[in-house]
């Protein structure tokens, strides 16, 4: 109020020059105003525009090129792994299982031990250097005998998805990496194949026998329905299928798969009624 009153006061002693001179002054303040306006609206629109994903904003196309934030919740392994959660999935019950570092079995070495075990089973653990890792490899042993062996030293892909023997990786944590990140869904074959499903395009039930060729060990039996799938599980030393499997039709042998990685193998891979 005073400044106008000022303004008044010199508009009245100085005339028409000042008249005109106030004129200017009041000019370029609207001008400063409505820039100033401008940028505060122009500064609104670019935090309201900026695309939301960690609660699903509507923006699919941004999605593809930046990361939600989901995804920064994992990451790959980094200086060993701190911690895992493995699922047995093998089809005998009441079994013992006990996981040591390393691949022997030494009692100052147990990670974790569990009896009375069935498929299914969940269980989770710690490493137990003075770092909390694991080292670089852990072995898991079922009712005495080795299952798997587990690469822990981050110079092998290792994540929730990772099947060794009757094993499958749900959780993990690396010491440097924060929890691991799912493999991808599918890689090349490499170390010979742990796992496989098939599905049995017979044109009549049969009963199908799956034997690998080391150590000549069964690894499934049973009656199989045209179009129904099933799975068989790695049972040497190294928890893989070894080199080779034979499939077995009521009793006559059907077909062989190759499962040493030396030949391509993957899913749409076709052997006899088998696929």
């Amino acid at each position: 109020m005073k400044l106008w009153t000022f303004i008044a006061s010199r508009m009245h002693s100085k005339g028409g020059n000042e008249m005109r001179k106030l004129r200017g002054f009041r000019s370029l303040m609207v001008v400063m105003t409505a820039l100033a306006l401008g940028l505060t609206v122009l500064m609104l629109t670019a935090v309201f525009a900026q695309p939301v994903f960690a609660d699903g904003g509507d923006c699919p196309e941004c999605r593809a090129g930046v990361p939600q934030l989901a995804l920064a919740d994992c990451g790959e392994c980094d200086g060993k792994v701190t911690r895992l959660t493995l699922r047995y999935n093998g089809t005998e019950d009441d079994v013992l299982i006990q996981v040591y570092e390393g691949d022997k079995q030494e009692a100052d070495k147990l990670l974790h031990e569990a009896s009375n075990v069935s498929q299914g089973y969940e269980f989770t653990f710690d490493g137990i250097k003075d770092d909390g890792t694991m080292g670089s490899e852990i072995s898991v042993w079922v009712n005495g005998q080795l299952n798997a062996e587990i690469h822990t030293s981050c110079s092998k892909p290792i994540g929730p998805g990772l099947v060794k023997g009757d094993f499958e990786v749900v959780e993990g944590y690396s010491k440097d990496g924060g929890k691991l990140c799912p493999l991808p869904e599918c890689m090349e074959c490499d170390g010979k194949v742990t796992r496989l499903t098939l599905r049995y395009n017979g044109a009549v039930a049969a009963n199908v026998q799956v034997v690998q060729k080391k150590p000549n060990v069964e690894v499934f039996n049973g009656t199989v329905q045209p179009g129904e799938e099933f799975t068989v599980y790695g049972q040497d030393d190294k928890g893989t299928l070894s080199t080779e499997i034979k499939i077995f039709v009521d009793t006559v042998e059907h077909t062989a798969i190759h499962t040493s990685c030396s030949k391509p193998i993957g899913p749409g891979l076709v052997k006899g009624d088998f696929e």
